[in-house]
């Protein structure tokens, strides 16, 4: 952060700066304020520039638990097809298996690289792909068909289409 230097309420000769610190202390970090005055700005720029180690990212949840809500995850949404729900979301998910929604978005996130609705869209996606070449589907338009795959609009089933266009993504948490 970069000193900010204030003349107000001071006289013309002076001048102070304050900077952000950070601490750790018991493995807690603590942030405050410090006000210097200015007599040697060299010395409070090399205050500045100390490193301050952060602490590392705690895991928010242990690898036991991540299998095993990887397994309902993956049974919910794919073996079940509850992705086929057009009203699908992560809190009705976390309802329904009774995992907090953090730990769902964590797992897909970190195990599979994209976010909670897009790994729904894109099986969706890969649905679609399926079950449009069935001859009975012939009579129904892409966007009713789109419809039945889960897609809520068909703005979303394009937009998604363009987005996996040309990928083969292998995705099995």
């Amino acid at each position: 952060m970069k000193p900010v230097i204030s003349k107000t309420l001071l006289p013309p000769e002076r001048e102070i700066t304050s900077q952000r610190l950070v601490c750790m202390v018991d493995g807690k970090e603590y942030s405050f304020n410090v006000w210097f005055e200015v007599s040697d700005f060299s010395e409070i720029m090399a205050l500045t520039k100390q490193n301050h180690p952060s602490p590392e990212p705690k895991k928010p949840i242990s690898d036991k638990l991540i299998g095993i809500y990887r397994e309902s995850i993956y049974k919910y949404l794919v073996i079940e097809e509850n992705f086929k729900d057009c009203e699908l979301s992560l809190l009705k998910m976390s309802l329904n298996l009774k995992i907090p929604q953090k730990y769902i978005s964590h797992i897909v996130n970190n195990e599979l690289g994209i976010g909670f609705c897009d790994y729904a869209n894109y099986l969706r996606l890969r649905y679609f792909n399926d079950i449009k070449l069935f001859a009975e589907n012939n009579i129904y338009t892409r966007e009713a068909i789109a419809r039945k795959c889960g897609f809520p609009s068909h703005a979303t089933f394009y937009r998604t289409q363009k987005k996996f266009q040309d990928q083969e993504l292998s995705f099995s948490l």
